[in-house]
């Protein structure tokens, strides 16, 4: 579907006026896939304005690397893994996981030139994410107060958004929204915070007001109110804590801008393991996969109403003091990309 006009852009950045601009491609983390892609070969993807791999050694290290071989352009996803290396499949060139070429077959010694960009990488709950950047501006995110073994995670889910990626990032301090759209009804004056460079923090008390089968559920099961709390690292790592009388709900977003109107959501729903029973793991499954619908099912009403959104700087009111504020830092954020 097309859309008749973008958001200004300048090169890879966003314009917001006075305010500056907003990468396209922030340097921050973004998820590649699942580490079962990977198991057999390597898988290559456009992402970020960019061809990428990931691959899996021998060893089990994972890594992540611009596609392109250096020397003919050949697609390193079309080859295959040797050892603890990959190579290209069309004059079998390999390449570490550092980006180094460390084999030319025609020549004892790899050209200089013979390298290709590599990402910082991790693996967490059979997922694999990079750092659109040489080195991270900051870890890989988690909950504060949690440790990741705690915790079972939900399948990822995928949603795709017709709005640029920093519309996604906003709905946490848009307090109109959360009222016209999730029937949520503001009940404190909330607290928006800065808690470190690259973070914003928000947190709301809201009453669930919706007749919808998932919102008369969450309060039949979790209570009639929820104290949402959402921290969002680098604008694309959004983590959401939401905190009922009888539950309590942790959910993750990676977003993925696929250009300036068009924005991938990838999300996960995490559930705290259950501990020294048989079942356990099945238990701890059903539950992140519940989860993950109702938090599916709340996400999905803003795709329609986000189609075609922007901020524009001169159109904000009083109300948005919250959103204009955000852009301000949202443009401060680096762009990423080899040498960010």
């Amino acid at each position: 579907m097309q859309i008749e006009s973008n958001p200004a852009a300048e090169g890879d950045r966003l314009a917001m006026g006075a305010w500056g601009s907003i990468p396209l491609w922030p340097a921050s983390w973004y998820r590649f896939g699942s580490l079962a892609e990977i198991a057999a070969r390597p898988v290559s993807k456009q992402m970020l304005g960019r061809r990428m791999v990931a691959f899996r050694t021998a060893a089990g290290e994972v890594a992540v690397l611009d596609a392109h071989c250096p020397h003919m352009h050949a697609d390193l996803g079309g080859g295959c893994v040797v050892g603890e290396s990959i190579q290209c499949p069309f004059h079998h060139w390999r390449f570490g996981v550092d980006g180094r070429c460390v084999e030319v077959p025609c020549s004892d010694t790899p050209p200089g030139f013979a390298r290709v960009a590599r990402y910082p990488t991790r693996v967490r709950h059979g997922q694999v994410y990079f750092f659109f950047g040489d080195k991270p501006l900051f870890e890989l995110p988690f909950f504060d107060g949690e440790d990741l073994e705690d915790f079972a995670s939900s399948r990822t889910i995928c949603e795709e958004l017709q709005a640029p990626w920093y519309m996604v990032s906003i709905n946490s301090v848009d307090r109109q929204h959360f009222r016209i759209a999730h029937d949520r009804r503001l009940l404190d004056d909330g607290v928006v915070e800065h808690p470190a460079p690259f973070v914003q923090r928000s947190e709301y008390l809201f009453a669930i007001e919706g007749s919808s089968w998932s919102d008369r559920f969450t309060r039949a099961v979790g209570g009639p109110e929820v104290r949402l709390q959402v921290t969002e690292w680098g604008g694309t790592v959004v983590l959401a804590r939401a905190t009922l009388a009888r539950a309590r709900t942790w959910g993750i977003l990676f977003l993925e801008p696929r250009g300036p109107w068009l924005t991938i959501a990838h999300i996960m729903v995490l559930a705290r393991r259950s501990r020294g029973w048989p079942g356990g793991r099945l238990l701890d499954r059903v539950r992140a996969a519940v989860r993950l619908q109702l938090i599916r099912r709340f996400l999905r009403s803003d795709i329609p109403r986000m189609r075609g959104t922007h901020v524009r700087p001169q159109s904000l009111v009083h109300e948005d003091r919250d959103i204009a504020d955000y852009i301000r830092i949202l443009c401060t954020l680096p762009g990423g990309g080899p040498g960010a």
